[in-house]
């Protein structure tokens, strides 16, 4: 079974394969199914509407229910999945409102970061960034979207390293929910790392200079794009209103005309 395959549930699906742990501390096993349905939903292998039934997942998995319990209660709180009134979970769809207001926030939080890191960063730093924006190139080359998006996500916590560990997590926590919507974005641009790639060579540049404003600007358009440029693709009708507030905020008078601008380009 492909990735484009779209099954109707979970006991369709044939031929995946499944973590077998060698521990059945249920510790250990809720992180494991945690990390494997995560990766299959973000990645579009269980498609928005599919029934993860935990009599299935028990014997694919090799566990009992407790630590699919847990499992299921980490994938709600993320909202990748839905539990109804009779306990059965959903593979959520994709919000739009939802992809607007996560990009909104991540938007200002983030401009924050690179604003505060300008000019900051060591050496040391510098030269971790420029591992991972490496290895994003290399992976976008090879077509290889999961290396990408890791190295991706790194690369964006190299950027913001200076803003403290509490706010710099806080800000990879919003980017790890925007991973499933990453996956979407590139699913019909598969060229796209490659084609931005620059936007993060720039983003790069702008940390290390000494413009506060450049960097918080550049990154809020960078992250806008990708959120625009989706929410089109979902719903060519829909405002995007948090992130539309995020960018006025980011650059006051100049994000609502850098909007303007792009959202007419993406409708061409």
């Amino acid at each position: 079974m492909t990735r484009g395959d779209r099954p109707d549930s979970l006991e369709s699906i044939e031929g995946l394969q499944f973590p077998k742990p060698d521990s059945y501390d249920h510790r250990y096993t809720s992180v494991v199914t945690y990390d494997h349905l995560r990766e299959m939903i973000i990645t579009g292998v269980l498609p928005p509407g599919t029934e993860l039934k935990q009599s299935v997942l028990a014997k694919e998995f090799g566990v009992s229910r407790t630590p699919l319990r847990e499992a299921t209660r980490r994938l709600q709180s993320e909202g990748l999945i839905t539990l109804e009134v009779n306990q059965r979970a959903i593979v959520s769809g994709l919000d739009v409102s939802e992809i607007d207001a996560l990009y909104g926030i991540r938007i200002a939080l983030e401009a924050h970061g690179l604003r505060v890191s300008t000019g900051r960063l060591s050496a040391k730093e510098v030269r971790i960034a420029r591992t991972f924006l490496n290895e994003m190139w290399q992976a976008g080359k090879r077509m290889d979207l999961r290396g990408w998006t890791s190295a991706h996500l790194r690369f964006h916590e190299a950027l913001v390293v200076e803003a403290g560990s509490h706010s710099a997590s806080a800000m990879m926590r919003l980017a790890q929910e925007c991973d499933r919507y990453l996956f979407v974005y590139h699913r019909t641009r598969p060229r796209a790392p490659q084609s931005r790639h620059q936007e993060h060579v720039e983003l790069l540049a702008a940390v290390q200079g000494d413009d506060v404003e450049l960097s918080g600007r550049l990154v809020a358009q960078h992250l806008a794009t990708t959120a625009i440029d989706l929410i089109h693709d979902l719903d060519p009708r829909r405002g995007v209103t948090a992130i539309k507030s995020a960018l006025e905020l980011v650059d006051p008078g100049g994000g609502c005309a850098w909007l303007e601008a792009h959202t007419e380009s993406a409708s061409i």
